[in-house]
């Protein structure tokens, strides 16, 4: 397969648009969200500095803390660190009960755990911020990537870069994820000979660590059949340059490798909605009579206590 010459690169960026232009009303919503919850992932329609101040919304930390505490709770019940929260089963009760099947049921399901409770694994963390977002916006992403000799790794990647595209039964089947990657990290994750000449030309100079928008793209194979003819896998795996939609590798996955939870959705609706959505009122109007307490005590000490008699 010749990447350079696949037309796949206008086409997937036009669909990226596409999606990304369909849920500009939901980005207003998530944004404020974010502002007063959590600062840390209110990235959609206001760019931050790496580093900079994102409190100015979160006038006190009543909110943020029950959403830290709502994900504790969920974390800990669902997915505990260290204790056994899943089992493998045949989906047949009598076949689960024969020895030999018992055995190698339990002996499988420790193998998984030691895997996925390794820190290399990252999944405690990525859960952790997959229940805060899906607390808060009421949809959270995990990608599960298969790293070969070290097994399964989780990440968590915020819903702000995260495009969602979906099938007739509202099924998460497209995902266009955002990312950036310096000149320097596109030469060591990608074969060079797919690489744009500029890009070869600065990994190893002064610009090497400037960076460039990246999107990879996660999509059913047959829906572009007549592009990668003779295609195997059930996903087509792509990433490309984002400004150039120069493709730097095509690959595929037999299962969708984004997780993505929805907490409450309506119908005919890709996105979810999580219990923020419901006490968004309530935050507001708790922020503003602080914000105007906070004024008037402002104002007051202000004021001098007591004015000296000059008589005396």
């Amino acid at each position: 397969m010749d990447i350079q010459q696949n037309p796949l690169g206008p086409i997937l960026d036009r669909q990226h648009e596409k999606l990304k232009n369909n849920r500009s009303t939901w980005e207003r919503e998530w944004q404020e969200m974010a502002e007063y919850v959590l600062p840390h992932r209110a990235d959609f329609t206001t760019t931050h500095s790496r580093g900079a101040d994102r409190m100015y919304s979160a006038f006190e930390g009543t909110a943020m803390r029950l959403l830290k505490r709502f994900a504790s709770n969920i974390h800990n019940v669902f997915t505990p660190m260290g204790a056994e929260w899943f089992r493998l089963t045949t989906g047949i009760s009598q076949l689960d009960k024969e020895r030999n099947v018992a055995l190698w049921l339990e002996e499988a399901s420790k193998i998984i755990k030691h895997h996925v409770s390794r820190p290399i694994s990252n999944f405690q963390s990525a859960v952790y911020q997959y229940y805060l977002e899906a607390g808060t916006f009421g949809t959270g992403i995990i990608f599960v990537e298969d790293v070969p000799g070290f097994g399964p790794r989780f990440r968590n990647f915020p819903l702000s870069d995260c495009i969602l595209g979906s099938g007739s039964e509202m099924e998460v089947d497209t995902v266009f994820r955002n990312y950036k990657q310096t000149y320097k990290d596109l030469i060591s994750r990608f074969d060079p000979k797919t690489l744009p000449e500029e890009v070869l030309k600065n990994a190893d100079g002064e610009k090497m660590h400037d960076e460039l928008d990246v999107v990879h793209c996660v999509y059913p194979a047959w829906t572009m059949q007549q592009y990668l003819p003779g295609f195997k896998k059930a996903f087509v795996s792509v990433h490309y340059l984002k400004e150039r939609k120069h493709i730097l590798s095509i690959g595929g996955y037999d299962e969708m490798p984004y997780i993505c939870a929805r907490w409450e959705r309506s119908d005919r609706e890709i996105y979810g909605r999580g219990p923020t959505w419901e006490i968004m009122p309530v935050i507001r109007l708790i922020t503003e009579i602080n914000k105007t307490y906070w004024k008037a005590v402002q104002k007051s000490l202000s004021r001098p206590l007591f004015v000296p008699n000059s008589g005396l």
